[in-house]
């Protein structure tokens, strides 16, 4: 990294602090080694003069200082200080007494130090490792998100804001800079492949981004503005174009961030509030999105915010709804064919189904995939379809004219029933009068016509 520094400011200083001289030493001698192997390739080289491992200078006028934690720091005010590890274990993490130490150290040593303007960066690079304090995000315990917000939250004053709040609503579990911090991790897990399973599309599309630090900025930022009145969405959106070139984003960058924060609960109301089978709402989401490369962003955000908000939360009914809203809103910004992307996922839903269901033949499977609609095979997962076949094909074996089935969703608290009928005018309605009577509150409806007049439906009723 110092290296990379020195290429874009050469005549710039850089302090190198970890939890011991040594440490600092050994990054610094890789560092300048480097430079040395390189220096025909970067256009500078270490001076012959000023070389040691701990205090070495460039030919360009760059210097590179080595110090410990709470050791003193000397010349030049610097461009930018790396802090790398700033405690050795877990016994100095969680010791008050020695916490204090190191944040007068800063105060007193690094924040003076610093040029107006300068930055600090904080590098993680032992998360793994259990002999440090510093854990991923999705292993950490609420104590050790509260102490990694309250430390973030004093470094950049705006975070500060937003930690320890409240948010008072049926759905956030946690405070605002939890969920924020739980929500990076997610992103994390997504873009290291642990999570392809659930999110098999924000898995594909985050390693298509251009800027990953945008992603990771935008999410750090999408609730920054929390709590201060009107819409946090747009207050919001004017922290990141102060933030992002304090700590190195370029213009673009800048401007994605700021535009990903405004925007960030778009897709969320557009796929769950509004009927995607419309082509104006799909229209209406592309001339917002205007780029294949906002949905992607768009997308992974949207999937990492809405898991950070608790733990049950998601569902495969918003997962889908998100992955047809990306697919639809994809071919419309890339002029392709609307109708073909259709037909192609079709046939995949219908794909996952034979698969599901190994034990039925060729004949009672063409049967049964040619009752439904297209719109019926987008909006279920190949569980729900699967389901829904083996109701049908029971029903019609045994003749019945009413068939019911109940499934308990235990992470959404609600109970799915599937009714499948003979059509006939008021179903739908008389159905839904029937439940309310009983005194079930009504959650999700799904109404599902079959080519031959039958019609499936499945209620979600909460309990």
């Amino acid at each position: 990294f110092p290296v990379w520094w020195f290429l874009r400011h050469p005549r710039s200083t850089v302090i190198c602090a970890s939890h011991s001289l040594g440490l600092a030493r050994s990054f610094g001698r890789r560092a300048r080694d480097l430079v040395q192997d390189h220096a025909e390739q970067l256009g500078f080289a270490i001076k012959p003069s000023h070389r040691a491992a701990d205090n070495w200078s460039t030919t360009e006028g760059g210097e590179y200082l080595a110090v410990g934690v709470r050791g003193s720091i000397i010349g030049r005010r610097a461009d930018l200080i790396i802090i790398d590890d700033p405690v050795r274990s877990h016994a100095i993490a969680d010791s008050k007494r020695q916490r204090d130490f190191i944040w007068d150290w800063y105060k007193s040593d690094v924040s003076t130090r610093l040029k107006p303007g300068g930055r600090v960066v904080f590098v993680e690079y032992k998360a793994e490792d259990p002999r440090v304090p510093i854990k991923p995000l999705h292993k950490m315990s609420e104590a050790q998100i509260k102490r990694e917000a309250a430390v973030f939250g004093r470094f950049v004053p705006d975070f500060g804001r937003v930690v320890a709040q409240m948010q008072f609503d049926m759905y956030h579990v946690y405070t605002v800079d939890e969920h924020t911090l739980f929500a990076l991790g997610i992103m994390h897990r997504i873009e290291d492949g642990k999570l392809n399973a659930d999110h098999p599309l924000s898995a594909e599309v985050i390693h298509q981004v251009q800027s990953r630090r945008a992603l990771y900025v935008a999410l750090l930022l999408h609730d920054i503005a929390k709590g201060r009145g009107g819409d946090h969405s747009e207050l919001g959106a004017d922290v990141p174009r102060k933030f992002g070139p304090r700590i190195g984003l370029s213009a673009e960058e800048t401007e994605t961030v700021a535009w990903l924060v405004l925007h960030h609960l778009a897709m969320s109301n557009t796929a769950f509030k509004r009927d995607i089978n419309d082509p104006k709402t799909i229209a209406d989401f592309a001339k917002l999105v205007q780029s294949p490369e906002r949905l992607r962003l768009l997308l992974v955000l949207t999937v990492a915010d809405i898991r950070g908000v608790g733990p049950n939360i998601w569902n495969n009914w918003k997962a889908t709804l998100l992955r047809e809203l990306y697919w639809r809103t994809e071919e419309l910004l890339l002029g392709l064919s609307p109708e073909a992307g259709k037909a192609d996922r079709v046939r995949a839903a219908q794909s996952r189904l034979r698969d599901a269901l190994p034990d039925w033949s060729d004949a009672d499977f063409a049967h049964h995939i040619d009752k439904g609609y297209p719109d019926y095979w987008l909006g279920l997962d190949a569980e729900a379809h699967a389901r829904h076949a083996r109701l049908v094909h029971r029903a019609e074996r045994e003749n019945a004219p009413l068939a019911i089935d109940t499934q308990v969703d235990p992470k959404r608290s609600v109970t799915e029933i599937t009714i499948y009928t003979a059509d006939h005018p008021g179903l739908f309605s008389r159905i839904a009068g029937a439940i309310a009577v009983s005194g079930a509150p009504g959650g999700d409806a799904d109404e599902s016509c079959a080519r031959a007049g039958i019609k499936a439906i499945a209620d979600a009723i909460e309990f």
